[in-house]
């Protein structure tokens, strides 16, 4: 299931870079609620729960965190244009989508 999940985010970050349009960048969680999972589905899903689940933990984030990681995982973006984009160095990216992912883990882990 985790390699399926990878080839699947993979194809969908190939194609939207494969597309030369600018990605409409969202300044905090709000604004990229149509990106998280669960909030079309039924209540029977499971996964509401998760993206319930996501969504919480991410609002725990610091707001330089929920943006990176929002912008590298759901607009597919790399570390360097990450770095362009936030207008920040490399290594500060780098270690804000680091620290961000961890603290996502720990909180969906509990």
């Amino acid at each position: 299931m985790a390699w399926m999940v990878a080839v699947v985010r993979n194809r969908a970050i190939d194609r939207l870079r494969s597309q030369t349009r600018e990605p409409d960048v969202a300044a905090n969680l709000d604004d990229m609620a149509d990106f998280l999972p669960g909030e079309t589905r039924g209540a029977a899903d499971p996964t509401t729960a998760v993206g319930a689940s996501l969504r919480e933990c991410l609002g725990r984030l610091k707001v330089s965190q929920q943006r990176a990681i929002l912008l590298a995982y759901y607009h597919g973006l790399t570390h360097e244009e990450l770095a362009t984009r936030l207008e920040a160095p490399l290594g500060t990216v780098k270690s804000t989508v680091r620290r961000g992912l961890l603290q996502l883990k720990e909180c969906l882990d509990q």
